[in-house]
């Protein structure tokens, strides 16, 4: 038994079941190592990358649900004074004149939108299916 081998039998007694990830040819003879290492490493991207998106998206939820709740409960602390109730019907004057003034050019521009939408909705709809196909995929490793 040479020097390398008698360290890595010495390993192979330290780490028992452990996975370990490696391109030599001696470490994979020795039955220390995992020949499909790379399948091991893109189902952890897989599952990472998959994570991330679900870890990104839930947190654009979150915030927004905390932002929209954070500005109804400010406007009806606002309206509680004489000052707060002109000042939100002032904004109600000035949004319903904006939605006058704006509203006929606003439903043209979406409506010529409407494609494209379609376009980036089906895209989305694409990647989050490749994206939980992957997850299923990788857990079933």
């Amino acid at each position: 038994m040479t020097q390398t081998t008698l360290a890595r039998s010495q390993l192979a007694g330290l780490i028992a079941a452990t996975v370990l990830i490696a391109e030599d040819p001696d470490v994979l003879a020795s039955g220390l190592a995992d020949e499909q290492w790379k399948d091991f490493y893109d189902t952890a991207r897989a599952i990472g990358v998959g994570a991330g998106h679900l870890h990104g998206a839930a947190a654009a939820l979150v915030l927004g649900g905390h932002g929209a709740a954070a500005a109804v409960k400010g406007v009806a602390r606002m309206v509680r004074t004489p000052v707060g109730r002109g000042v939100a019907a002032a904004g109600a004057i000035a949004l319903l004149v904006a939605a006058v003034r704006w509203g006929p050019a606003l439903r043209a521009a979406w409506h010529r939108g409407q494609a494209a939408r379609h376009d980036i909705l089906r895209e989305l709809g694409t990647k989050t299916a490749e994206t939980l196909r992957r997850l299923a995929e990788a857990e079933a490793m």
